[in-house]
């Protein structure tokens, strides 16, 4: 019944953020025994699953989670989070583009797609998305994300980035804080055939943006 799930459902909640994830997903299989539309117990189950490297598990109970409420940002973060672990990047990019448009006022998604339609080779689309964010003129740390995303654009289509290394470096001076991960720019660096001046390049102003990551 109702009040046995929700019993459940709080044992799984502790399992899991005591880092004991196979007895979180027993208990989380419990709650979804009892009540199949239950989306937060396949999300959280997904976790669990997620933390043990059961990956395709995680992807089944993220996208069931997602069916139940498609509406639910934190649920599509999630899977977006999982198929960048696995490197489904087009899979990504569906999931940040759902996200964009249930909630048009976040920044950080716009930038994630811009990200990863860069290391995908779309370099048009990275640049169109960078520049409309910053005709919004948002806040310090996203413009230099901006800048920072449109400098490998211009570098990988070998042309000048000497305005937009300006205003990168000269942002860079100041001091604030992002919330913006890297991680998938490191990764695609040291995966792809660049050639060293642009590798140089991108290593150089990663290096100058992680200065400032929390």
């Amino acid at each position: 019944d109702a009040k046995s799930a929700a019993a459940y459902d709080e044992l799984g909640w502790t399992y899991l953020k005591l880092e004991r994830y196979e007895e979180a997903i027993a208990k989380y299989d419990k709650v979804i025994e009892l009540d199949s539309n239950s989306a937060f117990a396949y999300n959280n189950r997904g976790l669990s699953y997620l933390k043990i490297k059961n990956y395709d598990q995680a992807l089944a109970d993220y996208s069931r989670a997602i069916t139940l409420k498609p509406d639910n940002v934190t649920f599509r973060n999630n899977r977006v989070n999982l198929n960048v672990i696995k490197r489904n990047y087009d899979c990504a990019i569906k999931d940040v583009m759902q996200i964009v448009d249930l909630d048009p006022t976040q920044i950080y998604p716009k930038l994630d797609l811009a990200k990863f339609y860069l290391i995908t080779g779309n370099t048009s689309k990275a640049e169109e998305i960078s520049r409309n964010v910053l005709q919004l003129n948002p806040s310090k740390e996203y413009q230099t994300i901006c800048y920072y995303l449109l400098g490998m654009v211009l570098k990988l289509n070998s042309e000048n980035t000497d305005e937009i290394d300006n205003k990168f470096k000269q942002l860079c001076s100041d001091k604030f804080e992002i919330e913006w991960s890297i991680y998938e720019i490191a990764y695609w660096l040291e995966q792809s055939q660049l050639s060293s001046p642009v590798r140089d390049y991108i290593l150089e102003k990663s290096e100058m943006l992680m200065k400032h990551q929390k």
